[in-house]
């Protein structure tokens, strides 16, 4: 997503964004213990929640598993910035369970997840 000279984005205790130019009054506030829920992908499987930031290691079949978390309520435990100037949300089920098998955190994509409704607010 490229960044406009109007759009900013700052840390305080999380990550505030300005979303796109349709939304420019409206800022979406996403800070460490923010509850929220998954929400639809946007095609067969999630395109800005990931299991893991090794993006090499993913599977069709571990991103396509995702789908079946659809609705479950997940808290920020901490906001990631990467090198390259991404945000992500790092994200844990609200009961402190592993979403399955081996996975105990998601890492969602700020702001794409939450313009795609793939993350929503509560």
């Amino acid at each position: 997503m490229s960044r406009k000279s109007t759009d900013r984005i700052s840390l305080y205790e999380g990550l505030e964004s300005t979303l796109g130019p349709a939304d420019k009054n409206q800022a979406v506030l996403i800070r460490p213990g923010s509850v929220l829920r998954l929400g639809s992908p946007v095609n067969q499987m999630y395109s800005s929640i990931y299991p893991s930031l090794e993006f090499k290691e993913h599977t069709l079949a571990d991103l396509k598993s995702l789908k079946k978390l659809k609705g479950m309520i997940v808290v920020v435990i901490s906001i990631l910035t990467l090198t390259q100037g991404a945000h992500y949300a790092v994200l844990r089920p609200e009961k402190n369970k592993n979403f399955h098998k081996n996975l105990d955190r998601l890492y969602a994509e700020i702001p794409g997840s939450l313009e795609k409704k793939e993350l929503l607010k509560l």
